[in-house]
């Protein structure tokens, strides 16, 4: 069956997609390739996706109907699960920037402090819309898993 081969072959462009986000999520400096690797992951799902659709509908029999949903939904949730990952991640990372950007050492003045805070925000300012779209997907995930501990 070739379209089942070509749902292997989907799945394992997914799997290496998720390994190479997993391995740059030990360094904050690899946030924007995290997120420019998201996006490509996103697209590779979507294949993955297409890859389903296409061998489930040659199907027939209840059990491997079944088999192929539940083949699926493990894909669905690893990609959920490290969608989830990296939005907790990089709200980590903008928080950490954040505070970093505040932060006054005994050597700076009053003035000086307050030039790198204003430089700061005029910097960040400047960023891509994609960037800010990450950005608002990474607050959103911080405050759920806020409001997640919270009820815990």
């Amino acid at each position: 069956m070739e379209t089942k081969k070509a749902r292997s072959r989907a799945k394992g462009i997914v799997t290496k997609k998720i390994n190479e986000i997993s391995g740059l999520m030990t360094e904050e400096s690899n946030a924007d390739e995290v997120i420019k690797k998201s996006a490509k992951l996103e697209h590779a799902f979507k294949k993955f996706q297409e890859a389903c659709d296409t061998f489930h509908s040659q199907l027939e029999d209840p059990e491997p109907i079944g088999e192929s949903g539940n083949y699926y939904e493990s894909v669905l949730s690893e990609v959920e699960q490290l969608q989830e990952n990296v939005d907790v991640w990089l709200a980590g990372v903008e928080a950490s920037r954040f505070l970093r950007s505040y932060e006054i050492n005994p050597e700076d003045s009053i003035s000086n402090a307050f030039l790198r805070t204003v430089i700061s925000r005029s910097s960040r300012s400047s960023c891509t819309s994609h960037n800010s779209s990450a950005s608002a997907r990474a607050r959103a995930a911080a405050k759920r898993a806020i409001l997640k501990a919270t009820r815990d």
